[in-house]
């Protein structure tokens, strides 16, 4: 309960007693009940809204995959890779962007980038 112990709960009923008349204390606690039951009711909608929301998100993106899937035959073999384009003949080891050498494409051979001058 809130990660509070034994010990601290009866230091919070002593100091209860003490700023609270002992005749008010049943009505306090009376008041502090229902507003405990509101909160929690409150969480329980809040979370019920949330699951709603994200089901209905998970719902529409399985529909969106389900459409892709559909219309591009080639998008099933896609998902697997995640939007890098297959590797020419050739140049399997080779990133893209570079020449078969290994150095960027449009370089000049032997001028190196200013970063990796330092």
């Amino acid at each position: 309960m809130f990660g509070i112990g034994p010990s601290e709960l009866l230091v919070i009923c002593c100091v209860a007693l003490v700023f609270i008349r002992p005749k008010d204390l049943p009505a306090v606690l009376g008041r502090l009940g229902r507003l405990y039951a509101r909160l929690r009711a409150s969480c329980r909608e809040l979370s019920a809204s949330r699951d709603q929301i994200l089901d209905e998100l998970r719902a529409a993106a399985d529909r969106a995959e389900a459409m892709d899937l559909a219309a591009s035959p080639r998008a099933a073999a896609d998902r697997g890779s995640p939007g890098f384009p297959e590797p020419e003949a050739g140049n399997e080891g080779i990133p893209p962007g570079r020449g078969p050498s290994g150095a960027l494409e449009g370089s000049t051979p032997g001028l190196e980038s200013p970063t990796r001058a330092r």
